[in-house]
């Protein structure tokens, strides 16, 4: 059975398949790791904010006007990265409106991106590894880029929001890994193309390609049954490049 993620969430960025619906839009959820305290954890780097505008941000499939716009406003020299026009021409409206400068480069994040080696001081990737099935090459590829001592910020699913129905989160209805090349009947016109993956290819990516976990924590959808049961959906984790 088709599977939403998480619950109607869909962002559109760069896949190993062609996930994209004309004329859809998909819908949105929060990113995971919006408390406040969680925010101010979580913007600690290994430096001052004079430090990063030198390298500055890169916001990988962070298009939207969400999280650019707080970078900025502590001072850092951002660029995003996505996949999804209206992702894309969304920062270009808010970064207008709110007066902060940012690069905008639109790119498939399955594919060789176009920046040079240890360019960004601070990469931060939102929920949206989900959108594609393999993500070790993006992993590695944020190691290249990222400069000595920089930090990776990133946010993972493990899988809970798959299994469940959602239509009745307390049953379990599928199996794992979630993979609509695979199976056809996974997909979702309504969510496009999505995928599980593991915690040794998540966790286990990020050791492999050389990273040292700083900082992690858990968080749920934010609403639904998990939720209320405080059953989390989403891993996010800090790593630096030593």
């Amino acid at each position: 059975m088709p599977r939403r993620y998480p619950h109607g969430y869909a962002k559109r960025i760069g896949s190993g398949a062609d996930q994209s619906t004309p004329g859809h839009t998909p819908k949105r959820r929060r990113d995971a790791g919006t408390s406040s305290s969680r925010r101010r954890r979580w913007c600690r780097t290994t430096g001052s904010t004079a430090v990063w505008k030198d390298g500055g941000c890169w916001g990988l499939a962070s298009g939207g006007g969400q999280q650019i716009p707080v970078f900025s406003a502590l001072g850092a020299k951002c660029t995003v990265l996505d996949y999804n026009d209206d992702q894309l021409e969304s920062e270009r409206i808010v970064s207008r409106r709110e007066g902060y400068d940012v690069d905008i480069v639109k790119a498939d994040m399955t594919r060789p991106l176009p920046f040079a080696d240890e360019t960004f001081d601070i990469i931060f990737n939102p929920a949206s590894l989900c959108y594609v099935e393999k993500v070790e090459p993006i992993i590695r590829e944020c190691w290249r880029i990222l400069k000595g001592n920089g930090v990776l910020m990133i946010t993972f699913e493990n899988g809970i929001n798959y299994i469940t129905d959602p239509e009745d989160e307390g049953r379990i209805c599928q199996s794992l890994p979630f993979n609509p090349l695979e199976d056809p009947s996974l997909y979702s016109r309504e969510d496009g193309y999505q995928f599980s993956h593991s915690f040794s290819e998540q966790i286990g990516g990020l050791i492999r390609a050389g990273f040292t976990l700083t900082d992690v924590y858990e968080d749920t959808n934010g609403y639904g049954l998990l939720h209320e049961l405080n059953i989390p959906s989403f891993w996010a984790v800090r790593a630096v490049k030593k």
